[in-house]
């Protein structure tokens, strides 16, 4: 924790640095680009791959049918709504 106390001192005192939560940082900087992720990434186990989440019959049919209300979910234009299926799709919501 020395380092991080040290980093944090330099950060803040012999930088133009700043600390930003997401929110802040979303509305302090503009996108400069947009990243795809063709294929999904997971640290949830050690083979670091799907399996974790859709490694049998009933997850592959529960996350077929959360990706199949995708375009209605969209259409309704409901951000509530948007957001919570997409919270379905995460480990972590």
């Amino acid at each position: 924790f020395d380092f991080f106390a040290s980093f944090i001192h330099s950060w803040t005192h012999e930088s133009d640095g700043t600390f930003y939560t997401v929110s802040d940082a979303i509305q302090a900087h503009k996108p400069v680009g947009e990243l795809s992720m063709p294929h999904t990434v997971t640290w949830a186990d050690s083979t670091r791959d799907l399996s974790a989440w859709n490694g049998n019959k009933l997850q592959q049919e529960a996350l077929r049918y959360v990706y199949d209300l995708e375009a209605d979910i969209m259409r309704t234009g409901d951000t509530t709504l948007i957001n919570d299926w997409r919270a379905l799709q995460t480990s972590e919501p």
